[in-house]
């Protein structure tokens, strides 16, 4: 990829030749190594196996260069990367210490005693403003990642190892990177998806080799053992971070503070959510990450500075070099961040040594370096999207640019005005150039954003060339506060000044955008397929040389491409089922029904916890279903771990109408019943009441959808007693939905004709108080049972009455979603996810390079 071929538009392409690929061979093996990574991904290969047949054919290319054969030599490098790739990726991914904590921890939480290495200062994570839709809401925490040393076996102490995030109830002060701590926590397994579509928390942990989590009461149960040596590296680094965060503290506005410790330290703990979710929004989360643009630019500042005349050339160089890999260093080495240090230090090794630099060839390198350091980082979203806009960079850097006329106007032209024209006309330029490079950088992150996250954010083509002004002076007066705000006070002051106002700036902009119609949508999303067959046409239209014919080939490639996805997104799965999803939520309910005629039903939106977590689950479940509308939300009744996932969910999902009951609807007098009708209202979506003993589907449907529950009289007792019942039939099979039902409502239902259900869902979560299960159990007839609740809950007395009754019981909290289909020939199936997830098992599990017993016995 060195040589050029000219296009007849005059762009110049890097043809892809056997003679360029000898020449640089980097890009070939980085595509090698992700081949051999993604391989041992999905099928693992054993890691001794892999190191000797890397070695063995680097040994043949050895040999094959000196003999100069050119094919023979390129076949063996790119088959030894695909070795060393994948063994490379399984002693990261499956290979750990016997003496691995993580070995130990389980899905259930168990108290431990241990003794960790604090790997960095505390972060405190703010726990925002109390929000009336959440039931038990929580304070401020800490997290604090840890490497472990001991734990407290019996009656002596074994020694251990292994990463952990420590996570502690309250502000944790007095602890620095490097001290020695012990702590009496609970520790569990990270938590692994429950839903479809959900985010894997444990894969991700376990990327970073972290196969556990600790939980800790409260700062009390932490002591620090030990202090860390005072000028270790960590504590140097630690200490760099903690007085920037204190100089933005003190200097800049309370507003402005926490967006400058995650634009410039990477510390976004502090953030408020609110605040997060509109850079999210509207595509300009990457600002709140350490990306390629914060180091490029304190490199480009470095330069400016070090260029000043007091330095000689070589010498700002290799000053600016050390400072971007200082800063990478402080930031804690993430993988974008250390992509564009990569990226800075070849540019100015290159000009060091007076040889050009070819943009693929050194994008390839970083990307090498970055897969060497964790290769489990090719399958995360931030890097993806790093190297990808990295890559539209090099490939925007090749267009041919504008023919130069201004030197020409100006000798014609030397008034007043038309100097003038001619600067208008250079910032017109530079504008239309800003906003073309960000349609380039937008239209190829855009299906793997939609892919990931489910959001299109046409809003960020104009906020991205918008806010750069405002985003490089916050930069730069941020970078030039932490170098000389401590060392000139006056400086500082107006360094701060600079960088609050254009802070400030920056999010009264995300405010005001992420407020402005057609500003973002959410969206099913392409499938995974798609996503790679499209980065596949991409890559094969930088590496084949555009000859004439081969663009208009390639165009019309990448269109019927998107034209499939567009098609194949766009429809509604139907296959003429019933299909009943109770999601895991916790202590809350959110039950989905995909009707055979392609209609969609909620039955419930709520949890005890965070509502926009319940919102996400229900939204990512939808998506993965390919469901983009919610026809009809029925809400049983006016408990909150029942409906606070809705106002949120109106912002994500469109939905047709909601049924309530009309004792809901006349009890609209708490705060969290207010928002969600005012988020109803804002939507406009309509409100209609249900009572007992009617239809509400389709008259002509081949399925019935039968109120149960409540009647039309107000019933004495909670709320609960007016829960909606709601009976589904289909191909003579019935599903019986009851909410929180209790007395007087359960006595009044089970005073009705008795009826046979082939699966019920428990009232109240499985509680035994008021729930009368042995009677529902006898007046239902269950063969299947689902109770949604959270794992920790006492269950056993509601299980036990329908167990008695040959019931089979399926747990939420424990089994995840449970999925009952109802067959067009009146076939029934049910299934839990966590069941079906292990069954169809992609992911290898943790294994041990040896295989003692890796157990412990708390005390």
């Amino acid at each position: 990829m060195a040589s050029a071929a000219f296009t007849p538009g005059g762009r110049t392409h890097h043809a892809f030749t056997l003679a360029n690929l000898c020449a640089q061979p980097l890009p070939a093996v980085l595509v090698t190594i992700i081949v051999g990574i993604g391989i041992d991904r999905w099928r693992p290969v054993a890691a001794p196996y892999g190191w000797l047949l890397s070695c063995g054919l680097l040994a043949i290319w050895a040999t094959l260069f000196a003999l100069n054969w050119r094919f023979g030599r390129v076949a063996c490098l790119c088959c030894a990367s695909i070795a060393a790739g994948a063994a490379w990726h399984h002693a990261r991914w499956n290979l750990f210490a016997d003496d691995e904590i993580g070995l130990c921890a389980t899905d259930q939480p168990q108290s431990v005693c241990v003794e960790a290495i604090a790997l960095e200062s505390p972060r405190r994570v703010l726990a925002g403003m109390n929000d009336p839709l959440s039931a038990v809401p929580h304070g401020d925490r800490t997290r604090l990642l840890v490497d472990t040393t001991t734990i407290r076996d019996g009656g002596h102490w074994r020694e251990i190892s292994g990463r952990a995030l420590m996570t502690i109830d309250g502000h944790l002060l007095g602890v620095h990177a490097g001290d020695r701590l012990r702590a009496v926590a609970q520790l569990a397994s990270p938590s692994s998806p429950q839903n479809p579509g959900e985010f894997d928390f444990a894969c991700h942990r376990r990327a970073d080799r972290q196969l556990c989590r600790l939980w800790v009461d409260g700062p009390a149960a932490v002591t620090v053992v030990e202090h860390a040596e005072r000028w270790s590296a960590s504590a140097i680094i630690d200490w760099l971070r903690q007085r920037g965060q204190q100089m933005f503290d003190e200097l800049l506005p309370q507003r402005a503070a926490p967006l400058a410790a995650a634009l410039i330290l990477g510390s976004r703990e502090q953030l408020d959510a609110e605040q997060a979710d509109g850079f999210f929004r509207t595509g300009m989360v990457h600002l709140l990450s350490i990306s390629g643009l914060h180091v490029g630019l304190l490199a480009l500042g470095s330069l400016c500075f070090l260029r000043l005349g007091l330095l000689r050339r070589t010498t700002t160089l290799v000053g600016c070099a050390a400072l971007t890999i200082a800063y990478a260093l402080l930031v804690h080495a993430e993988p974008p961040a250390v992509r564009a240090t990569i990226l800075v230090v070849l540019t100015c090794t290159a000009l060091i040594a007076g040889r050009s630099i070819n943009g693929y060839n050194a994008l390839a390198a970083a990307g090498i370096v970055v897969l060497a350091i964790n290769p489990a980082d090719l399958f995360r979203a931030g890097p993806q999207l790093s190297f990808l806009c990295a890559l539209a960079l090099v490939w925007f850097a090749q267009l041919p640019q504008p023919i130069e006329t201004d030197r020409l106007f100006d000798e014609l032209a030397p008034s007043v005005f038309d100097q003038i024209r001619v600067w208008l006309r250079r910032v017109g330029r530079g504008i239309a150039l800003s906003l073309l490079l960000s349609l380039c950088i937008w239209c190829i992150s855009l299906p793997l954003v939609a892919y990931q996250f489910h959001i299109v954010s046409p809003i960020a083509l104009l906020l991205t060339p918008l806010l750069a002004p405002l985003i490089g002076c916050a930069l730069f007066s941020g970078f030039g506060l932490l170098l000389v705000g401590w060392l000139l006070p006056p400086v500082g002051a107006v360094l701060a000044l600079l960088c609050g106002a254009s802070l400030v700036a920056t999010q009264v902009a995300i405010e005001f955008a992420s407020r402005m119609p057609l500003a973002y949508r959410w969206v099913v999303g392409p499938s995974g397929a798609w996503v790679l067959g499209f980065y596949a046409i991409v890559l094969a239209s930088l590496v084949v040389p555009m000859r004439r014919g081969r663009t208009t080939t390639f165009a019309i490639a990448v269109s019927a491409w998107c034209a499939i996805g567009l098609l194949a997104t766009s429809a509604q799965p139907r296959d003429d089922a019933l299909r009943t999803t109770f999601l895991s939520v916790g202590h809350g309910l959110a039950v989905v029904l995909e009707l055979p005629d392609g209609r969609t039903w909620l039955y419930d939106a709520g949890c005890l916890t965070a509502p926009e977590r319940c919102a996400n689950t229900i939204a990512c479940f939808l998506w993965s279903r390919g469901i983009g509308r919610i026809d009809t939300v029925m809400i049983s009744h006016a408990d909150v771990d029942h409906f606070n996932a809705l106002p949120e969910l109106t912002t994500r999902v469109p939905i047709g109408r909601v049924l309530v009951s009309e004792p809901m609807l006349q009890s609209a007098r708490d705060r969290a019943q207010q928002i969600m009708y005012a988020a109803l209202e804002d939507a406009g979506i309509p409100i209609a009441t249900v009572k007992a003993d009617t239809d509400v589907g389709p008259v002509d449907a081949a399925y019935r959808l039968h109120v149960l529950q409540p009647p039309d009289a107000p019933l004495p007792g909670s709320d609960n007693s007016h829960s909606i019942v709601l009976s589904v039939e289909y191909r003579g099979r019935r599903i019986l939905l009851t909410g929180d039902l209790e007395s007087p409502g359960l006595e009044r239902l089970l005073a009705s004709p008795p009826s046979d259900y082939d699966a019920i869902l428990a009232p109240h979560h499985g509680s035994a108080n008021r729930s009368n299960h042995p009677g529902l159990a006898d007046w239902s007839k269950p063969e299947w049972v689902v109770l949604s609740g959270a794992a920790g809950k006492d269950s056993s007395a509601a299980e036990s009455a329908y167990l008695k009754r040959g019931a089979v019981t399926l747990h939420t909290g424990r089994t995840g979603a449970v999925t009952v289909i109802v067959g067009s020939s009146g076939q029934i199936e049910v299934y839990s996810f966590l069941d079906q997830a292990d069954d169809h098992k992609m992911l290898p599990s943790a294994e041990r390079e040896r295989s003692p017993s890796a157990s412990f016995e708390p005390r």
